[in-house]
């Protein structure tokens, strides 16, 4: 999967169809679950067959030129939807370079050395690294502030009202999981990880509080946007200062995995964990919760730091 320390890099290159050499084959893409409320989308057959196994095993099925070429999505709301297809289309029409002008090199002379000013510094001829979704990534790269790219310092992404965006990422993680398309959820972790990081150091509102009950009811535990938001919960929250009610309405699933992170942070205690004991207080009035043990290894698990509750519900 690459480099488990490397951040997720966004702009680097990648191999994606151009709009203008594919195929012009539509297909309608409908969602809603209701026959009177549902909507049509039409995308380029090609575009959603090079991003998606799922599409590409669909569109087989629709060779019949009788057939209606219509894929139905009936969990997708209109917004992701809208949103997959701004990302789509942007893969297939960005801009590349058409040719490079040659031209003479400036130069300076320095006794018999020649320096070449156009060449690359240090930290430019450096290899890229791998894009990474972000499941696998230490503590340390996923919350470190100094890692936010210079494309995201600009005023419309730093937040001066509270707004629940982590909603939109859960729908487009979503989709991305459902419908196998793994470029998409590459993406959607590397702009939420700059995202966060980028407010967090610049003082700016983020979403506190993840509508966790979407989240795991379209998002098994394992899937990077899951383990993203169960690790900054296990760094950042303080479950000691939740109120009970709102304790109980999170999902079990969920409850568990923060049980399963912040389990191993004991070994590297004095004390016992209050966090912890919270979550075990509450898996133990769980009635017959057999996921407890989902076969995790417990000593491999990433040791997370814990801070002094920078974010309580």
């Amino acid at each position: 999967m690459g480099n488990t320390n490397s951040a997720p890099i966004a702009g680097q290159k990648r191999k994606r169809p151009n709009f203008l050499a594919i195929d012009q084959t539509l297909i309608g893409i409908t969602i809603g679950e209701e026959e009177e409320e549902r909507k049509s989308f039409m995308l380029h057959k090609d575009l959603l067959c090079a991003h998606s196994r799922y599409f590409r095993n669909a569109c087989e099925g629709l060779l019949s030129e009788d057939e209606a070429l219509t894929i139905h999505l009936p969990s997708i709301s209109e917004s992701t939807i809208k949103l997959f297809q701004f990302w789509l289309y942007g893969q297939a029409t960005r801009e590349e370079p058409k040719r490079v002008i040659k031209r003479p090199k400036p130069h300076l002379t320095k006794g018999k050395e020649i320096i070449d000013l156009d060449a690359p510094g240090p930290a430019e001829a450096a290899p890229q690294q791998d894009v990474h979704d972000g499941d696998e990534m230490s503590t340390e790269d996923l919350f470190n502030t100094r890692r936010t790219p210079a494309w995201l310092d600009g005023p419309e992404f730093l937040f001066s009202t509270n707004h629940q965006y982590l909603r939109t990422f859960i729908g487009l993680s979503t989709l991305a999981h459902t419908y196998d398309i793994p470029q998409l959820s590459s993406d959607v972790m590397t702009l939420l990880v700059d995202l966060q990081n980028y407010n967090r150091d610049r003082k700016g509102q983020r979403d506190l509080w993840p509508p966790y009950t979407e989240l795991y009811s379209g998002l098994p535990s394992a899937a990077p946007l899951c383990r993203y938001l169960v690790k900054e919960a296990a760094v950042y929250r303080d479950l000691t200062k939740i109120k009970r009610a709102k304790l109980d309405d999170l999902p079990k699933d969920f409850l568990v995995d923060m049980l399963l992170t912040t389990t191993p942070m004991k070994r590297h205690w004095d004390g016992e964990s209050e966090t912890t004991e919270v979550l075990q207080q509450e898996m133990f009035a769980l009635e017959g919760e057999s996921e407890v043990c989902r076969e995790w290894d417990w000593d491999n698990e990433d040791t997370l730091r814990v801070s002094d509750g920078e974010e309580s519900g």
